[in-house]
């Protein structure tokens, strides 16, 4: 090995060269310690991928749940929207006389306490019915509408309801003291309480979870239709602004998410990337120190 001398206070003090092996040794060094480093990254980059992958999957979940509702809600307003319009051509038919036995929207023929409200509400589905007086009457309105494109409506024709009258008017005492909802509904014509026998049937209204659970798996199957107060009375549309704000707040998070996801899957790349490239150096440079 070469090698150079001088002369200090009587001594010659040797000083060795920093020759190309030793060079290329800390050059090795250096890449393990960088390749150390690039595997930490790049472990690091496919946990953080892994991590946003799964918050994606979670938000997009989230998404398509309140969307469905959403449109669930936009449908129901639509729908009431139409039934508006039904009811008000009709209404129409019957003042101008062009149509006579027209009662109107079952719901808007009687009236019940306010306690009472909600649970008429959820327990008769047949409020938006619109109630005839016969079978030629529906026949009449059904080609109203179709004429003027209105939709579709289900009509309660009020002469095949009588075989109920022997039911509306049997004696009534239901378990536990609680009230039967048609009992509690006022009705602006005698002649219309079969529609609501027909709507409500035997149906009462229990004051919480507990007694209606008695009463409907009871031994008398008369009183199996129950329905509490406790009721969430939110109104849709509210429930419908409700929803759409958490939708805005999902999808601005879920563009979030998946610009994150990005980020971290090319920070995956490039890491295994780099990876890659000093694996392969690193044993090129070992040859070359042997050499």
């Amino acid at each position: 090995m070469l090698f150079c001398s001088f002369f200090c206070g009587g001594d010659f003090i040797a000083i060795l060269p920093r020759d190309a092996a030793s060079e290329k040794e800390a050059s090795v060094g250096e890449l393990q310690r960088k390749l150390t480093e690039t595997q930490g990254r790049a472990q690091a980059a496919a946990v953080m991928e892994e991590e946003m992958k799964g918050k994606l999957a979670e938000l997009e979940g989230s998404v398509r749940e309140v969307r469905g509702r959403v449109e669930q809600r936009r449908s129901a307003l639509s729908a009431e929207e139409s039934r508006g319009a039904i009811v008000k051509a009709l209404l129409a038919a019957k003042a101008d006389g062009s149509i006579t036995g027209i009662y109107g929207r079952l719901g808007d023929l009687g009236a019940i306490d306010a306690k009472y409200d909600v649970a008429v509400s959820t327990s008769c589905g047949a409020l938006d019915y619109i109630v005839v007086s016969t079978t030629a009457v529906a026949q009449r309105c059904v080609e109203l509408l179709r004429r003027g494109n209105y939709g579709v409506a289900t009509f309660l024709i009020l002469e095949k309801q009588q075989h109920l009258a022997s039911r509306m008017n049997a004696q009534s005492s239901p378990p536990e003291g609680v009230p039967r909802l048609f009992d509690l509904v006022r009705c602006q014509d005698e002649a219309l309480k079969p529609a609501f026998y027909y709507a409500l049937r035997d149906t009462v209204v229990a004051t919480d979870l507990q007694q209606a659970g008695r009463i409907a798996y009871g031994q008398d199957r008369r009183w199996r239709r129950v329905v509490t107060l406790k009721v969430d009375a939110r109104q849709a549309r509210r429930e419908l602004e409700d929803d759409e704000e958490k939708l805005n707040s999902d999808l601005e998070a879920l563009r979030e998410a998946q610009s994150s996801a990005q980020q971290a899957a090319a920070e995956a790349r490039s890491a295994q990337q780099e990876l890659v490239r000093m694996e392969t150096a690193i044993p090129k440079v070992r040859i070359a120190v042997q050499k």
